[in-house]
């Protein structure tokens, strides 16, 4: 099955930006860009990713950044 990949960037003096993907192994290694989720506009950077799954309709990436603050991102399954 597919699942999902989170790529960090943070800019000095910039936002961090948080890349994501859909990932699946079989039959081969494919990755599909689905595009960036906005983190702040501190300039601090990112300290930690972390996805909880097992939610009825998707699943929450959370972002840590490095003045304490947290950005939460829920992401829903497309219906299909």
């Amino acid at each position: 099955g597919a699942g999902r990949l989170a790529v960090g960037w943070s800019v000095p003096r910039g936002e961090g930006v948080v890349s994501l993907f859909s990932a699946s192994l079989l039959p081969s290694l494919q990755v599909r860009a689905l595009g960036p989720v906005r983190g702040h506009a501190s300039g601090e950077p990112l300290v930690s990713l972390r996805f909880t799954g097992g939610l009825p309709r998707g699943s929450l990436l959370s972002m840590a950044w490095g003045d304490g603050r947290v950005t939460l991102a829920p992401l829903y399954d497309a219906e299909g």
